[in-house]
């Protein structure tokens, strides 16, 4: 088994040695909006005052057209900012998707679902909704957002999509990031999702997103844990296997050797390159959240940006990326030492 999941490895990254790709993307994340109601400390979108021109709905629109006609059924992820603050562009996409058979989820921070708008989301067939819940303690969880009261309308938006979803194939998903706050709630947070039914997937802390990127931040970070903290709190979840967890157990392992030893994660090689699709508010593409421009959906197909020029000599570029943001778990893939995990 181990060796059939080696060589599908190689498969996948069979092409990372040249400058264009043969490979199609796995991971399309369609950010529709910078713009964010709250404050996190672990990312900086929301201080950009001016987030620029957005792009009109309907070449999103067309944009999954085109997606469809060259990927087939791939899954498509609503992203933000807050995604919910341009509520009907949401819905719009939701529908789209469904008329086109593309399954489709939505990234949320939750403080923008009530009951109505948890009626018009699973109105369609929606995949999954990820809301981030940081900690059980409203204090914890409103002072990594930034903003008080986030963990009441968090908390709420959970309960109503877990109610109003009974009957439906919708999964609700509690996105936890592991912090110096946070970690020892790790335990609490498991039985709070099991008891509830609720996925759970673990995320580990990268560099602010939308911040310029500047090497052992994590020395600088208050939010990155302690090494007792990492081997008290983190080691037993790597042992874990209960069923609501969605982090592959290969995948938590990585996450405690990431919180002992980040910069280790320097040497790993990133499959973003041909793994990761993502477009911007305006409609820029990008291979990742921290990588160059490619080209725009306005003028260009996704699989012209795709599959050009410029996005050849951009993956030889990361093939030298020296980032620790490929424990990441929108790019990181089971690499050959891995399998002995």
């Amino acid at each position: 088994m181990k060796l059939k999941s080696a060589i599908r490895y190689l498969t996948n990254a069979s092409d990372s040695g040249f400058g264009t790709s043969f490979s199609r993307p796995r991971y399309v994340s369609l950010v529709i909006t910078k713009k964010c109601n709250l404050r996190c400390r672990h990312c900086d979108i929301w201080k950009n005052e001016d987030s620029g021109r957005e792009l009109e709905d309907e070449k999103w629109l067309r944009a999954l057209e085109d997606i469809k006609n060259w990927l087939g059924a791939q899954e498509i992820e609503i992203n933000g900012g807050e995604p919910l603050l341009k509520k009907e562009l949401v819905f719009k996409i939701i529908e789209k998707c469904n008329q086109l058979n593309l399954p489709v989820s939505l990234n949320t921070n939750g403080t923008m679902i009530d009951r109505d708008a948890t009626q018009e989301l699973l109105k369609w067939n929606l995949k999954s909704v990820k809301i981030s819940l940081y900690s059980l303690n409203p204090l914890v969880h409103d002072e990594l957002r930034g903003l008080a009261g986030t963990f009441e309308k968090t908390k709420q938006a959970l309960d109503c999509l877990n109610e109003l979803r009974q009957g439906k194939g919708t999964r609700v998903e509690i996105g936890m990031l592991l912090t110096r706050q946070n970690i020892k709630e790790i335990d609490e947070i498991i039985s709070y999702a099991s008891l509830k039914g609720l996925d759970l997937i673990f995320q580990p802390l990268d560099f602010n997103i939308d911040a310029d990127y500047k090497n052992n931040w994590q020395t600088k970070s208050d939010l990155w844990p302690e090494k007792d903290q990492v081997i008290k709190y983190l080691k037993p979840l790597t042992e874990q296997r209960s069923k609501i967890i969605k982090n592959p157990p290969f995948y938590l392992k990585l996450i405690y050797q990431y919180y002992l030893d980040p910069d280790s994660f320097k040497k790993r090689q990133c499959l973003a390159p041909y793994n990761n699709l993502v477009v911007w508010p305006n409609g820029d593409v990008a291979l990742c959240f921290r990588s160059n421009v490619l080209g725009n959906i306005s003028n260009s197909s996704v699989r012209e940006v795709w599959q050009g020029e410029k996005a050849g000599l951009e993956r030889k570029r990361l093939q030298k990326c020296q980032k620790s943001c490929k424990i990441i778990g929108c790019n990181i893939k089971k690499q050959i030492k891995d399998f002995l995990l």
